[in-house]
């Protein structure tokens, strides 16, 4: 279908979201380490068609590159990603709750953790207030990063039952795996053991059930 779409006549959006397709598909199903380099370029086509798109995909970038981990390839490590999201275009109006998310992640790789706390905190404080679903999909678990990151443990603990309860009423079973993990951990820290073990449960049965990769 890509190959079908690519021979088409596009204009700059339609390219940049065939290249936005195609870096998906070499992350979501199995995590790959390859996906955030593809994903840079996505967001960059992105920058000038499509300044949400291209937000949203700079999110998909570092995910990417922070699953990774030091098994990122050249070009694909999150601080190559907070590098691009440093210098993309910023719009005009006041960064809403998911730009500053990425702006503090940005900030954590570049400048350091002082630096990057006031940003991930006053993120947070806005995080309650996504307008949809598909937001919260797209955000709820760098937000829960975020949330560690700065040592919220309450918050953390809504983001991950509030990613687990989306997820399934969504009925993103991709998606899953991850809520349920992230949920497990929490519930682990505070000594619930049966519940994790419950949930861990549940991801490797959607694991095998999709051919999808627990992270």
């Amino acid at each position: 279908m890509i190959a079908l779409a690519e021979a088409a006549t596009l204009d700059e959006l339609g390219r940049a979201k065939v290249e936005l397709l195609r870096a998906q598909l070499a992350f979501v199903p199995l995590r790959g380490n390859n996906a955030a380099p593809l994903l840079l370029l996505a967001a960059r086509r992105l920058e000038h068609v499509d300044v949400d798109l291209s937000c949203s995909t700079y999110r998909e970038a570092m995910n990417a590159a922070m699953f990774a981990g030091r098994l990122a390839v050249p070009g694909g490590s999150a601080r190559d990603v907070a590098e691009a999201v440093r210098r993309a275009p910023k719009p005009a109006r006041p960064l809403r709750a998911h730009e500053l998310l990425l702006d503090g992640l940005a900030a954590n790789f570049i400048d350091g953790y002082a630096a990057a706390v006031p940003l991930l905190q006053r993120a947070l404080d806005g995080f309650d207030d996504l307008p949809s679903v598909v937001e919260e999909l797209r955000w709820v678990w760098l937000a829960s990063v975020a949330a560690i990151l700065i040592w919220d443990d309450a918050r953390w603990d809504r983001l991950s039952d509030r990613h687990v309860q989306v997820t399934r009423e969504s009925g993103a079973l991709i998606e899953l795996p991850l809520a349920l993990t992230q949920r497990a951990y929490v519930l682990l820290r505070v000594g619930d053991l049966s519940a994790a073990s419950a949930l861990v449960d549940e991801a490797e049965t959607v694991v095998d059930a999709t051919g999808s990769a627990l992270t």
